[in-house]
Protein backbone atom coordinates (compact mmCIF):
# COMPACT_ATOMS: atom_id res chain seq x y z
CA UNK A 1 0.00 0.00 0.00
CA UNK A 2 1.32 3.07 -1.02
CA UNK A 3 2.03 5.79 1.53
CA UNK A 4 -0.63 8.11 -0.29
CA UNK A 5 -3.00 5.58 -0.01
CA UNK A 6 -2.46 5.48 4.14
CA UNK A 7 -2.73 8.55 4.35
CA UNK A 8 -6.01 8.58 2.54
CA UNK A 9 -7.21 5.80 4.30
CA UNK A 10 -6.64 7.62 7.22
CA UNK A 11 -8.53 10.69 5.63
CA UNK A 12 -11.38 8.57 5.65
CA UNK A 13 -11.36 7.65 9.22
CA UNK A 14 -14.56 9.43 9.74
CA UNK A 15 -16.91 6.76 8.41
CA UNK A 16 -15.67 4.69 11.37
CA UNK A 17 -16.82 7.32 14.20
CA UNK A 18 -18.47 10.57 13.70
CA UNK A 19 -16.57 13.86 15.77
CA UNK A 20 -13.14 12.34 15.22
CA UNK A 21 -11.81 15.27 12.27
CA UNK A 22 -8.96 16.14 14.05
CA UNK A 23 -7.22 12.73 14.01
CA UNK A 24 -8.46 12.17 10.04
CA UNK A 25 -6.60 14.50 8.85
CA UNK A 26 -3.50 12.97 11.08
CA UNK A 27 -0.61 10.42 9.44
CA UNK A 28 -0.42 7.06 11.00
CA UNK A 29 2.98 8.50 12.68
CA UNK A 30 0.85 11.43 14.04
CA UNK A 31 -1.25 8.58 16.18
CA UNK A 32 2.07 7.56 17.93
CA UNK A 33 3.33 10.99 18.84
CA UNK A 34 4.33 11.14 22.79
CA UNK A 35 2.16 13.35 25.02
CA UNK A 36 0.82 12.85 28.34
CA UNK A 37 -0.97 9.47 27.77
CA UNK A 38 2.47 7.07 27.19
CA UNK A 39 2.92 5.17 30.54
CA UNK A 40 4.52 2.37 31.48
CA UNK A 41 2.34 -0.43 31.42
CA UNK A 42 2.31 -4.11 32.91
CA UNK A 43 2.59 -6.41 29.35
CA UNK A 44 0.57 -9.20 31.26
CA UNK A 45 -3.21 -9.15 30.67
CA UNK A 46 -2.63 -6.92 27.01
CA UNK A 47 -4.24 -9.53 24.08
CA UNK A 48 -3.07 -9.26 20.70
CA UNK A 49 -5.92 -7.63 18.20
CA UNK A 50 -8.38 -9.75 16.67
CA UNK A 51 -8.10 -7.90 13.86
CA UNK A 52 -4.65 -7.40 13.48
CA UNK A 53 -3.34 -7.59 9.65
CA UNK A 54 -0.02 -9.23 10.42
CA UNK A 55 -0.73 -13.16 10.95
CA UNK A 56 3.11 -14.58 11.39
CA UNK A 57 5.37 -13.96 14.20
CA UNK A 58 8.44 -15.92 13.90
CA UNK A 59 10.68 -16.55 17.09
CA UNK A 60 13.73 -14.77 15.05
CA UNK A 61 11.79 -12.36 14.81
CA UNK A 62 10.81 -11.92 18.17
CA UNK A 63 14.14 -12.61 19.33
CA UNK A 64 15.91 -9.51 16.98
CA UNK A 65 13.28 -7.06 18.72
CA UNK A 66 14.43 -8.72 22.14
CA UNK A 67 17.78 -8.02 21.50
CA UNK A 68 17.39 -4.58 20.08
CA UNK A 69 15.24 -3.38 22.94
CA UNK A 70 17.80 -4.93 25.47
CA UNK A 71 20.72 -2.77 23.84
CA UNK A 72 18.60 0.48 22.34
CA UNK A 73 15.93 0.63 24.83
CA UNK A 74 12.26 1.25 23.38
CA UNK A 75 12.15 3.89 20.71
CA UNK A 76 8.60 3.57 20.02
CA UNK A 77 5.58 3.44 22.29
CA UNK A 78 3.01 0.66 21.91
CA UNK A 79 -0.56 1.43 20.77
CA UNK A 80 -2.86 0.28 22.99
CA UNK A 81 -7.10 0.14 22.89
CA UNK A 82 -8.50 -0.04 26.09
CA UNK A 83 -12.44 -1.51 25.58
CA UNK A 84 -15.19 -0.55 28.10
CA UNK A 85 -15.12 -3.94 29.32
CA UNK A 86 -11.35 -3.20 30.63
CA UNK A 87 -9.71 -5.53 28.20
CA UNK A 88 -6.29 -4.59 26.58
CA UNK A 89 -5.78 -5.19 23.00
CA UNK A 90 -2.43 -4.55 21.42
CA UNK A 91 -3.53 -2.38 17.87
CA UNK A 92 0.26 -1.42 17.05
CA UNK A 93 3.43 -3.26 18.62
CA UNK A 94 2.43 -6.59 19.37
CA UNK A 95 5.99 -7.79 18.02
CA UNK A 96 7.79 -5.24 20.83
CA UNK A 97 4.90 -6.93 23.49
CA UNK A 98 6.50 -10.34 23.00
CA UNK A 99 9.82 -9.37 22.72
CA UNK A 100 9.17 -7.82 26.37
CA UNK A 101 8.09 -10.73 28.03
CA UNK A 102 10.91 -12.90 26.48
CA UNK A 103 13.05 -10.27 28.29
CA UNK A 104 11.02 -10.50 31.07
CA UNK A 105 11.41 -14.66 31.60
CA UNK A 106 15.45 -14.23 30.66
CA UNK A 107 17.07 -16.48 33.15
CA UNK A 108 20.30 -14.74 31.77
CA UNK A 109 19.32 -11.41 32.68
CA UNK A 110 19.47 -9.69 36.14
CA UNK A 111 16.33 -9.06 38.61
CA UNK A 112 15.84 -5.64 38.43
CA UNK A 113 16.67 -5.90 34.42
CA UNK A 114 13.67 -8.52 34.17
CA UNK A 115 11.78 -6.54 35.94
CA UNK A 116 11.78 -3.66 33.98
CA UNK A 117 10.68 -5.53 30.77
CA UNK A 118 7.58 -6.50 32.68
CA UNK A 119 6.45 -3.23 31.50
CA UNK A 120 6.45 -1.37 28.34
CA UNK A 121 5.75 2.16 27.26
CA UNK A 122 2.40 2.19 25.87
CA UNK A 123 -0.33 5.29 24.41
CA UNK A 124 -3.60 4.01 25.78
CA UNK A 125 -6.27 4.89 23.99
CA UNK A 126 -9.84 4.78 25.05
CA UNK A 127 -12.14 6.09 22.30
CA UNK A 128 -11.68 3.13 19.51
CA UNK A 129 -13.90 0.56 18.26
CA UNK A 130 -13.43 -2.71 16.95
CA UNK A 131 -13.72 -1.54 13.66
CA UNK A 132 -11.00 1.48 14.57
CA UNK A 133 -8.93 -1.61 15.65
CA UNK A 134 -8.92 -3.21 12.49
CA UNK A 135 -7.62 -0.28 10.15
CA UNK A 136 -5.50 1.39 12.07
CA UNK A 137 -3.66 -2.11 12.94
CA UNK A 138 -3.59 -2.63 8.68
CA UNK A 139 -2.23 0.90 8.22
CA UNK A 140 0.36 0.85 10.75
CA UNK A 141 1.38 -2.69 9.60
CA UNK A 142 1.62 -1.66 5.74
CA UNK A 143 3.87 1.60 6.83
CA UNK A 144 6.46 -0.33 8.80
CA UNK A 145 7.11 -3.44 7.53
CA UNK A 146 4.51 -3.84 4.37
CA UNK A 147 1.76 -6.94 4.30
CA UNK A 148 1.92 -9.50 2.11
CA UNK A 149 -1.15 -10.55 -0.12
CA UNK A 150 -1.68 -13.20 1.73
CA UNK A 151 -2.36 -11.35 5.18
CA UNK A 152 -4.14 -8.76 3.58
CA UNK A 153 -6.43 -11.23 2.45
CA UNK A 154 -7.16 -12.65 5.55
CA UNK A 155 -7.57 -9.68 7.59
CA UNK A 156 -10.28 -8.44 5.15
CA UNK A 157 -12.18 -11.77 5.30
CA UNK A 158 -12.29 -11.98 9.23
CA UNK A 159 -13.28 -8.59 8.99
CA UNK A 160 -15.91 -8.91 6.64
CA UNK A 161 -17.30 -12.06 8.20
CA UNK A 162 -17.23 -11.14 11.82
CA UNK A 163 -19.45 -7.74 10.66
CA UNK A 164 -17.20 -4.36 11.29
CA UNK A 165 -17.90 -3.85 7.49
CA UNK A 166 -21.50 -4.56 5.83
CA UNK A 167 -19.77 -4.87 2.28
CA UNK A 168 -16.34 -4.83 0.56
CA UNK A 169 -17.19 -1.39 -1.11
CA UNK A 170 -17.49 -0.02 2.54
CA UNK A 171 -14.32 -1.86 3.88
CA UNK A 172 -12.74 -0.33 0.46
CA UNK A 173 -13.74 3.21 1.68
CA UNK A 174 -11.99 2.42 5.25
CA UNK A 175 -8.80 1.44 4.06
CA UNK A 176 -8.39 3.82 0.85
CA UNK A 177 -8.56 1.00 -1.37
CA UNK A 178 -10.21 -0.07 -4.70
CA UNK A 179 -13.09 -3.30 -4.25
CA UNK A 180 -11.85 -4.82 -7.07
CA UNK A 181 -8.66 -5.37 -5.24
CA UNK A 182 -10.63 -5.92 -1.78
CA UNK A 183 -12.15 -8.95 -4.36
CA UNK A 184 -8.85 -10.51 -4.72
CA UNK A 185 -7.61 -10.66 -1.60
CA UNK A 186 -10.21 -12.13 -0.19
CA UNK A 187 -10.05 -15.05 -2.84
CA UNK A 188 -6.91 -16.02 -1.04
CA UNK A 189 -8.30 -16.62 2.35
CA UNK A 190 -11.32 -17.99 1.53
CA UNK A 191 -9.04 -20.67 -1.57
CA UNK A 192 -9.74 -24.21 -0.23
CA UNK A 193 -7.17 -25.26 2.96
CA UNK A 194 -4.52 -27.51 1.00
CA UNK A 195 -4.40 -24.14 -1.65
CA UNK A 196 -4.26 -21.60 0.89
CA UNK A 197 -1.55 -23.24 3.15
CA UNK A 198 0.94 -23.24 0.28
CA UNK A 199 0.22 -19.37 -0.12
CA UNK A 200 1.08 -19.04 3.89
CA UNK A 201 4.08 -21.11 3.12
CA UNK A 202 5.32 -18.57 0.29
CA UNK A 203 4.00 -15.38 1.58
CA UNK A 204 6.53 -12.77 -0.17
CA UNK A 205 6.48 -15.01 -3.46
CA UNK A 206 2.32 -16.03 -3.96
CA UNK A 207 0.72 -12.18 -4.54
CA UNK A 208 -2.65 -12.75 -5.50
CA UNK A 209 -1.61 -11.55 -9.20
CA UNK A 210 0.00 -14.43 -9.12
CA UNK A 211 -2.25 -16.67 -7.43
CA UNK A 212 -4.96 -15.76 -9.05
CA UNK A 213 -3.92 -17.69 -12.21
CA UNK A 214 -4.29 -21.03 -10.25
CA UNK A 215 -7.07 -20.51 -7.66
CA UNK A 216 -9.05 -19.17 -10.45
CA UNK A 217 -8.61 -22.76 -12.41
CA UNK A 218 -10.75 -25.50 -12.52
CA UNK A 219 -7.84 -27.95 -11.96
CA UNK A 220 -7.80 -30.41 -9.01
CA UNK A 221 -6.12 -28.95 -5.68
CA UNK A 222 -3.16 -31.42 -6.13
CA UNK A 223 -2.30 -29.83 -9.36
CA UNK A 224 -3.01 -26.46 -7.88
CA UNK A 225 -0.88 -27.05 -4.88
CA UNK A 226 2.11 -28.57 -7.48
CA UNK A 227 1.91 -25.37 -9.53
CA UNK A 228 2.04 -22.26 -6.98
CA UNK A 229 4.86 -24.72 -5.38
CA UNK A 230 6.84 -24.70 -7.97
CA UNK A 231 6.23 -21.11 -8.87
CA UNK A 232 7.70 -20.18 -5.28
CA UNK A 233 10.37 -22.35 -4.99
CA UNK A 234 11.71 -21.57 -8.70
CA UNK A 235 11.04 -18.00 -9.13
CA UNK A 236 8.49 -18.26 -11.80
CA UNK A 237 6.79 -15.46 -13.94
CA UNK A 238 3.04 -15.20 -14.11
CA UNK A 239 3.26 -15.80 -17.72
CA UNK A 240 4.69 -19.11 -16.91
CA UNK A 241 1.83 -20.48 -14.63
CA UNK A 242 -0.58 -18.91 -16.75
CA UNK A 243 1.19 -21.42 -19.26
CA UNK A 244 1.10 -24.20 -17.35
CA UNK A 245 -2.60 -23.62 -16.31
CA UNK A 246 -3.71 -23.55 -19.30
CA UNK A 247 -1.66 -26.89 -20.68
CA UNK A 248 -2.67 -28.46 -17.66
CA UNK A 249 -6.81 -27.49 -18.28
CA UNK A 250 -6.46 -28.58 -21.51
CA UNK A 251 -5.20 -31.99 -20.96
CA UNK A 252 -2.96 -34.24 -23.90
CA UNK A 253 -4.20 -31.88 -26.89
CA UNK A 254 -2.52 -29.05 -25.41
CA UNK A 255 1.09 -29.73 -26.25
CA UNK A 256 0.27 -30.65 -29.89
CA UNK A 257 -1.82 -27.77 -30.40
CA UNK A 258 0.98 -25.58 -29.11
CA UNK A 259 3.06 -27.23 -31.53
CA UNK A 260 1.01 -26.60 -33.61
CA UNK A 261 0.62 -23.31 -33.81
CA UNK A 262 4.39 -22.70 -33.17
CA UNK A 263 4.85 -24.38 -36.99
CA UNK A 264 2.30 -21.78 -38.04
CA UNK A 265 4.07 -19.10 -36.71
CA UNK A 266 7.60 -19.90 -38.73
CA UNK A 267 8.07 -17.10 -41.16
CA UNK A 268 11.39 -19.42 -43.47
CA UNK A 269 12.34 -22.66 -42.20
CA UNK A 270 10.69 -25.35 -43.57
CA UNK A 271 8.99 -28.32 -41.18
CA UNK A 272 10.96 -30.88 -42.42
CA UNK A 273 14.44 -28.89 -41.80
CA UNK A 274 12.79 -27.73 -38.55
CA UNK A 275 12.36 -31.01 -37.27
CA UNK A 276 15.78 -32.45 -38.50
CA UNK A 277 17.67 -29.70 -36.95
CA UNK A 278 15.36 -29.87 -33.31
CA UNK A 279 15.96 -34.10 -33.72
CA UNK A 280 19.51 -33.53 -33.40
CA UNK A 281 19.37 -31.27 -30.51
CA UNK A 282 16.96 -33.35 -28.30
CA UNK A 283 18.46 -36.66 -28.59
CA UNK A 284 20.38 -35.15 -25.30
CA UNK A 285 18.11 -34.50 -22.41
CA UNK A 286 21.21 -32.52 -20.81
CA UNK A 287 21.28 -30.15 -23.82
CA UNK A 288 17.76 -28.20 -23.42
CA UNK A 289 19.27 -24.60 -23.24
CA UNK A 290 20.37 -25.38 -26.87
CA UNK A 291 17.23 -26.64 -27.75
CA UNK A 292 15.37 -23.63 -26.05
CA UNK A 293 17.82 -21.23 -28.14
CA UNK A 294 17.41 -23.04 -31.13
CA UNK A 295 13.53 -22.82 -30.54
CA UNK A 296 13.59 -19.01 -30.02
CA UNK A 297 15.64 -18.65 -32.79
CA UNK A 298 13.62 -20.57 -35.08
CA UNK A 299 9.99 -19.87 -34.18
CA UNK A 300 10.74 -16.28 -32.26
CA UNK A 301 9.38 -17.27 -29.24
CA UNK A 302 8.14 -15.28 -26.16
CA UNK A 303 9.31 -15.82 -22.51
CA UNK A 304 6.58 -17.32 -21.47
CA UNK A 305 6.68 -19.90 -25.03
CA UNK A 306 10.35 -20.70 -23.69
CA UNK A 307 9.72 -21.40 -20.21
CA UNK A 308 6.63 -23.76 -21.31
CA UNK A 309 9.06 -25.46 -24.19
CA UNK A 310 11.64 -25.86 -21.39
CA UNK A 311 9.06 -28.25 -19.47
CA UNK A 312 7.84 -29.86 -23.00
CA UNK A 313 11.70 -30.48 -23.24
CA UNK A 314 11.51 -32.61 -20.04
CA UNK A 315 10.31 -35.26 -22.12
CA UNK A 316 12.43 -34.81 -25.51
CA UNK A 317 11.34 -38.08 -26.59
CA UNK A 318 7.76 -37.61 -27.00
CA UNK A 319 8.53 -34.03 -28.40
CA UNK A 320 10.75 -35.11 -31.03
CA UNK A 321 8.10 -37.93 -31.88
CA UNK A 322 5.43 -34.71 -31.94
CA UNK A 323 7.62 -32.32 -34.31
CA UNK A 324 8.31 -35.51 -36.46
CA UNK A 325 4.91 -35.66 -37.23
CA UNK A 326 4.16 -32.11 -37.64
CA UNK A 327 6.87 -32.33 -40.37
CA UNK A 328 4.99 -35.50 -42.19
CA UNK A 329 1.89 -34.01 -41.77
CA UNK A 330 2.88 -30.85 -43.47
CA UNK A 331 4.60 -32.85 -46.07
CA UNK A 332 1.73 -34.70 -47.12
CA UNK A 333 -0.64 -31.61 -47.10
Amino acid sequence: MAKRDMEAALANRGVLRAGREDEAAGTVRALFTPNESIARIPTAGLEQNPYNSRTVYTPEQVSARALSLLNSGQAQAILVAEMPDGQRYVVDGWTRTLASRQLEDDKTLQEDRRAYFAQIDAQVRTDLTMRDLAVLSYIANEEHNGLTDIDRGIAFHKSLQDGLFATQQELATAYGIDQSVVAKLQGLATAPDSVRMVIMAHPEKLSYTLASEVIMSELQLEIQCKLLAEAATQNKSRSWLRAQVALASSGNAGPKIFLRQMRDATLKWSSSSRAKSLELVLKSKSDQLSAVTLLESVFQLEREERELLMELLQDPIWLRTQLSQEALDSKEA
